[in-house]
């Protein structure tokens, strides 16, 4: 993304270029917001603003968000791959967000919380069918609660 400063007696000038690896980060032309796709933050600069201060703000976004790793898959086990498939949902590949979802769903059970170590993920195979680099996602005492679309990540930003 590039911003220009416009000035009537010169050339446009450049002042604001993200990184190479921040496609990611669109900035929306007619309502100035910044949305890291991967994630779905948003930020509004605040306008109007000295081009510094506005160049500033959106560096800082645009640098919280440079890494931000894409939402990952993750489905239920279920019977059979169909029904498997109709529980996706878009989470943050991180284990906190896994163990939070996982906790959400089985508290309605009576199932006790799930602690991090209770939870291991095992590369599972590529699914053609589905076009996912499969991981299944058991919990000791439980068995199997599910599949992820690949391997969790340290941290999502």
């Amino acid at each position: 993304m590039l911003l220009f400063k416009f000035n009537k007696e010169k050339e446009p000038e450049v002042v604001m270029e993200t990184p190479q690896n921040t496609s990611h980060i669109v900035f929306g032309i007619h309502d100035n917001l910044l949305e890291c796709s991967h994630c779905g933050k948003v930020f509004l600069p605040k306008i109007p603003a000295k081009i510094d201060d506005f160049v500033a703000e959106c560096n800082k976004f645009v640098a919280q968000h440079e890494n931000c790793k894409p939402l990952m898959k993750l489905r239920e086990h279920r019977g059979n791959l169909a029904e498997s498939m109709a529980t996706v949902i878009e989470i943050p590949p991180t284990l906190e967000a896994l163990k939070t979802v996982i906790n959400n769903e089985l508290s309605v059970f009576g199932v006790p919380e799930i602690t991090d170590n209770m939870i291991r993920i095992e590369p599972y195979g590529f699914d053609k069918r589905i076009n996912w680099n499969t991981h299944i996602v058991m919990i000791a005492g439980y068995g199997v609660y599910g599949y992820i679309d690949g391997p969790l990540q340290e941290t999502s930003c």
